[in-house]
């Protein structure tokens, strides 16, 4: 099952799908997400602080929670038809860069194109 940011993201802070979101993450033998999504979560890890959400401790609980689950999960990695997938994506709808590439590379996933050439995160 592949995974973006928007999915990963309420495993590792507390939101109104996150019992949802983990109970799901339970039922699912290895994650699969985007070569990006480590930073995505970094970011939104980093914004919800800056934005005075949280201490310095729920920050570095937040980034260590998102290291652990990326550590574990299958990573799709940065390939060339996924980049050219995502532009095709940006001038068919309206996403920005991020996530057209977050939704190219699940594409890829589901099609079965990248899934053999997963690598994991170190």
């Amino acid at each position: 099952m592949f995974w973006d940011s928007s999915a990963l993201i309420p495993l590792a802070f507390t939101e109104r799908s996150s019992a949802d979101m983990v109970a799901l993450a339970g039922k699912t033998r290895t994650l699969v997400v985007w070569w990006g999504s480590s930073v995505e979560c970094a970011a939104a890890a980093h914004r919800r602080y800056r934005q005075s959400r949280g201490t310095p401790a729920d920050l570095r609980a937040a980034l260590q929670q998102v290291h652990d689950i990326l550590t574990d999960a299958q990573v799709v990695p940065a390939v060339e038809a996924i980049r050219i997938r995502a532009e095709r994506l940006v001038g068919s709808y309206p996403l920005g860069a991020a996530d057209a590439l977050q939704l190219a590379a699940g594409v890829d996933v589901v099609r079965g194109a990248t899934v053999e050439s997963a690598f994991r995160l170190s």
